[in-house]
């Protein structure tokens, strides 16, 4: 039988008794999952490692496990930066569930100007990548970071990959271990936009690559995971 995972703040040393404050936690343990004493739960902290625990103590508000086991988590080879384009609430949310399980280091929410959305609620999206991270297995959780303006974007100080019509194929590129990825929103860059980064992908310095993911065109949200899926491996 699989066991639950969990991500906790607190330190993890292996046997020795951890007394657990989260009490977001202890209710998800408690009266989620409605475990009780005696049975064990996966915890890490980001760490890189992984503790099968015991849990010896299980009330409202206060919950002791004892680490037994100590494995190593599934850690992403790649640091990659997803800068996605602000899109419908829904559809972000589910490129930072599936990117994260991907292996996405980074998301940075982008405003261009054919986004619908203007803002993002960013403790919503930590939410998200907690869990998804929790189910997948991965041993470091991602971060969300304010949403940047499009001309705002950190072009020159790293690779940027800009998923678009007419670029490379992708199939074709070998990607490097540090980079960024930029996702426009549902109705594409604008000509401005799309000017400007085919103006950086012709200068050296400029740090920009245009690849193409196929010839049929895909939501902005299919574009994110399908972009990363490639990148990471």
């Amino acid at each position: 039988m699989r066991l639950h995972r969990f991500y906790t703040e607190e330190k993890i040393n292996l046997n020795k008794e951890l007394n657990l404050s989260d009490k977001d936690l202890i209710n998800q343990i408690r009266n989620v999952f409605r475990m009780q004493k005696g049975q064990s739960v996966i915890l890490f902290d980001g760490s890189g490692f992984d503790y099968v625990s015991e849990i010896l103590v299980l009330e409202k508000m206060k919950m002791i496990v004892m680490s037994k086991e100590k494995k190593e988590s599934v850690m992403p080879k790649k640091e990659i930066t997803l800068f996605q384009a602000l899109i419908k609430k829904d559809n972000f949310e589910l490129i930072a569930e599936k990117c994260t399980e991907i292996g996405i280091t980074n998301f940075v929410p982008v405003l261009c100007e054919r986004s619908e959305k203007k803002n993002l609620n960013i403790e919503r999206i930590e939410k998200i990548l907690k869990e998804a991270t929790e189910q997948s297995g991965r041993g470091n959780i991602p971060k969300i970071f304010s949403v940047l303006e499009f001309y705002d974007l950190p072009f020159g100080e790293m690779p940027i990959l800009v998923a678009d019509f007419g670029g490379e194929n992708v199939k074709k590129i070998n990607f490097p271990n540090k980079c960024g990825i930029l996702i426009g929103p549902e109705g594409g860059f604008s000509d401005d936009e799309r000017n400007f980064l085919k103006d950086l992908a012709m200068q050296k310095e400029g740090g920009v690559k245009i690849v193409s993911l196929g010839e049929t065109v895909l939501r902005a949200e299919t574009a994110a995971i399908v972009a990363s899926g490639f990148v990471m491996n």
